[in-house]
């Protein structure tokens, strides 16, 4: 495999302040082969014309599309632009707009590499050289799916955020491991299987998106990354972390929950959570669903027993549509 170019999608949604700064992070890149796609999910502020603001007054070459009923439509073409904007007729969920930017990518090309990338990022002017080559290495010895990067918390970047992502299949849980380690102490995390990647950036390749499949949208937030991952390692693709290339991430920005460690996440973020969750589980893990409804029981009663009402009543909602998906 040699150097290929990567489309680098970005999913923005009210967040445009912080999709014109991971551009500009972007626009810096070392690795020339590059093409940004900014896909807006139907925003309800004015994100769209924010975004176009921005690329006219830095003079930023760029094509611009609508996304309806499945197809696309070219509102304006430009030469050599290296930015792409995206305008989706509806709010499909973060797969579903990651989506468009990969079947857009497919009509440029074939064979091609595939970043999905938080748009609440900050990347260096290396994170993609290095991500690119790594994948072409270890490509070359073995069949890679994905690689992932170390994130750094954007407002504290001596601490890591995440490495990679291991499943407590008793719990149910995904567990990212390394947050709030400092970063010169990355050698004292454990060391467990790799079951996923972070969905805030996940690098991989059309061969292995035509193989195993897209992300899948039934998953309007959450456990997207796992899905995929489970996808890819039953299609017998291998899961890598480069520690090497890295990222900042603000940890929340992108949706309307839990922002940082500790802090209460949303009824928004809570239905979804659990809602696939639930989605997951009966895909993977379906001899232990009695044992995850049991746990989430046990949730649900310490909302309520702290005063929660409208949390506990998002779990059981999630619950109940994960369920009956």
């Amino acid at each position: 495999m040699e150097k290929q170019k990567a489309y680098i999608i970005l999913v923005n949604y009210n967040g445009w302040q912080d999709t014109i700064e991971c551009i500009n992070s972007l626009l810096a890149q070392e690795y020339a082969l590059y093409e940004i796609i900014v896909v807006d999910n139907c925003s309800t502020n004015d994100s769209r014309a924010a975004l176009l603001h921005w690329a006219d007054t830095t003079k930023q070459a760029y094509k611009h599309l609508h996304y309806r009923n499945s197809k696309f439509e070219y509102i304006q073409q430009a030469d050599r632009a290296c930015i792409t904007f995206i305008w989706s007729d509806k709010n499909g969920g973060f797969s579903y707009g990651n989506n468009i930017g990969v079947h857009y990518s497919f009509l440029q090309s074939d064979q091609h590499f595939v970043w999905f990338l938080n748009n609440d990022t900050v990347v260096f002017k290396d994170t993609l050289s290095i991500l690119a080559d790594f994948f072409i290495q270890r490509n070359a010895t073995q069949k890679v799916g994905l690689v992932g990067c170390l994130q750094l918390f954007y407002h504290n970047p001596a601490l890591i955020q995440c490495t990679y992502g291991h499943y407590k299949k008793i719990l149910g849980l995904p567990e990212q491991l390394g947050e709030g380690v400092p970063v010169n102490d990355i050698k004292t995390i454990p060391q467990k299987r790799i079951d996923y990647l972070s969905g805030a950036s996940m690098f991989t390749h059309s061969s292995a998106l035509s193989d195993a499949g897209l992300l899948n949208d039934d998953y309007f937030l959450f456990y997207e990354e796992l899905d995929f991952a489970y996808r890819l390692k039953r299609k017998h693709y291998t899961l890598l972390f480069c520690a090497d290339a890295s990222i900042l991430h603000k940890h929340g920005s992108s949706i309307d929950g839990k922002t940082s460690k500790g802090s209460e996440a949303s009824p928004f973020s809570n239905y979804h959570h659990f809602r696939s969750k639930f989605l997951f589980a009966k895909k993977y893990y379906k001899p232990y669903v009695p044992l995850y409804l049991l746990i989430t029981g046990l949730q649900v009663l310490n909302r309520l027993l702290k005063g929660n009402k409208q949390s506990a009543m998002a779990v059981l909602k999630g619950t109940r549509d994960g369920l009956l998906k």
